[in-house]
């Protein structure tokens, strides 16, 4: 059975945003595949999606680096997605394509998004020079500095983490000001969801998209939260795709196809008109050294003379 998918995450956040109620969807970070097939089509469709489907804020994790910080940097200027990520510092640009924190109000609730990518994560990835003028500072100092500055700016604060959810735990409860931590591990059932309505909290998700996860709060006006319903929402074959976003993933496929016969054929005409200027000794002897282009019956041109 397969799991996850973005026309699966569509359909659920269609039915979320039917309910009569405010709502922020976030991601966690890592959203492009670190290995695998066709990942530069699957990074664009990712993104494509992540934009219809309507994100509220995207932290920046190791993976999604693949491609070099030029690409994140084209893809939030060509479909707005809202990266976030507190302490990824630039050390060339003041006009950063990305937030150190992101600010969305909620029936009058401002809510303070902030993103924390590893301060190692660069080390292992392979095109470190695709990577310039960035690099991810320990978090403590800078995490402090910017809960400050939005003390004063925001009802309540949210961090979305990419650090582990040990790490992440230590943080939350060191440094005041945070009432909610999202972290993304493969380990979730040793990190059990508070519910308690005691701040802060931390909710665990399932990585690699296998699954939406939910969290129903009230904030009345002393800030205490109430926790209302948490959920973790299995995007397995139960689940129907959403037309739109399926409609999207096979179309890009498709046309991902298209492109490569035609390259194909490009390739095989040219060969063709090479073949056409050379020689009949020529030609037998290019067949002769080049056995994948043998045939049982096989079409000969003969130049005119």
């Amino acid at each position: 059975m397969r799991s996850g998918g973005l026309a699966r995450r569509a359909t659920v956040m269609k039915m979320m945003r039917k309910k009569e109620m405010p709502l922020l969807l976030v991601d966690t970070g890592g959203v492009l595949p670190a290995r695998g097939r066709d990942m530069r089509l699957r990074a664009d469709v990712s993104f494509k999606g992540m934009k219809l489907i309507g994100y509220d804020a995207v932290n920046l994790g190791t993976s999604d680096f693949y491609f070099g910080s030029d690409y994140l940097k084209d893809m939030a200027s060509m479909l707005s997605i809202p990266f976030v990520s507190t302490n990824l510092v630039s050390e060339t640009e003041n006009n950063l394509w990305y937030k150190q924190y992101i600010i969305k109000e909620l029936e009058g609730i401002k809510v303070g998004i902030l993103g924390l990518i590893s301060p190692k994560s660069f080390e292992a990835l392979p095109n470190r020079d695709k990577i310039t003028g960035l690099r991810a500072v320990p978090p403590e100092s800078v995490l402090k500095k910017t809960i400050t500055q939005l003390r004063n700016k925001v009802d309540s604060v949210l961090l979305l983490s990419q650090l582990s959810p040990e790490e992440t735990a230590t943080l939350i409860h060191e440094i005041s000001g945070i009432d909610i931590a999202i972290v993304s591990s493969t380990s979730c059932e040793d990190f059990p969801f508070a519910g308690t309505g005691r701040r802060p909290l931390m909710l665990c998700v399932k990585p690699k998209g296998e699954t939406l996860g939910s969290l129903e709060i009230k904030i009345p006006h002393d800030r205490r939260f109430n926790v209302l319903n948490q959920a973790q929402i299995e995007l397995n074959d139960s689940v129907s795709l959403d037309p739109e976003i399926n409609d999207l993933i096979t179309n890009s496929y498709r046309e991902r196809k298209r492109e490569a016969n035609m390259k194909k054929q490009e390739v095989l005409h040219q060969k063709l008109l090479d073949d056409l200027k050379s020689s009949p000794e020529e030609f037998f002897k290019s067949q002769k050294n080049n056995p994948s282009r043998r045939s049982r019956s096989m079409t000969i041109p003969i130049p005119c003379q």
